[in-house]
């Protein structure tokens, strides 16, 4: 994100201050309904002007309540494992997953997305969410004794990695890219189609109807759909929308 709003200031120097907030989607969804959210022991009361997720649940939400009714779609993703260097363990995919000799890493079925509406679909697949979860939903918890549920986001898995903790976690294809351009020591497993949910992962993106900056917000917009906005997301490994996706369209 840095990169991409140092982009977008580059091309629009006239707006000035952007502030990015990066909890996950479900966070902030909750944050905008109740007028702010407190974290680390702190209050916060800023109302974005734009909001973004990998879930357009989330947008359909807002859509509800009268905060938002326009969206487009600025880029997809994919799942994969994250494991420790060299895979010791052998992970060869998601039934690996059901080995009681793995300590397992996933993101937590409450706040973060990429469980919720993703990954969760998926080991339920391959008959391996009540096994892993013990059906129970929580954050920074350990829902099974070889189990254990992020307690914010899933950049916690690479830490559990180096610190030995952790033998495999499912992330997005961009946390391997970026825990390795940061040095860590992990590999990645990619995933079928059919697991790694590429043809479905799709970002969404709109202004909220109670945004202040509306001008500001509309050239954020415009930025993403541009060749610059796309080519600074896919130097992350993000995968490019097409011209269809980057169409403004009522929420539906």
């Amino acid at each position: 994100m840095e990169d991409v709003i140092h982009a977008f200031q580059k091309a629009h120097p006239e707006v000035g201050n952007v502030a990015v907030v990066t909890l996950p989607p479900g966070v902030i969804l909750n944050a905008i309904n109740k007028g702010g959210w407190s974290y680390e022991g702190k209050n916060y009361t800023m109302q974005p002007d734009i909001y973004a997720s990998v879930s357009l649940g989330h947008l359909k939400t807002l859509k509800s309540k009268g905060t938002m009714d326009k969206y487009l779609i600025y880029t997809h993703n994919a799942l994969e494992l994250m494991v420790a260097k060299g895979n010791p363990k052998k992970i060869k995919g998601i039934d690996d997953l059901g080995r009681d000799d793995l300590k397992i890493m996933l993101p937590n079925p409450i706040t973060e997305g990429i469980m919720k509406f993703y990954a969760k679909k998926v080991l339920q697949d391959h008959d391996l969410w009540d096994k892993l979860s013990g059906g129970k939903e929580c954050k920074s918890c350990d829902p099974t004794p070889n189990v254990h549920f992020t307690s914010v986001h899933h950049r916690e898995i690479p830490d559990g990695l180096k610190a030995g903790t952790v033998d495999v976690g499912i992330v997005w294809a961009t946390e391997t890219k970026n825990a390795l351009d940061e040095g860590h020591a992990i590999n990645t497993v990619t995933l079928p189609p059919e697991d790694s949910l590429v043809n479905e992962v799709s970002y969404a993106i709109g202004t909220l109807t109670t945004s202040k900056h509306k001008e500001a917000a509309s050239k954020y917009l415009e930025f993403l759909k541009s060749d610059k906005g796309q080519e600074t997301y896919a130097k992350f490994g993000f995968i490019k929308a097409t011209k269809a996706d980057l169409e403004s369209k009522p929420i539906p």
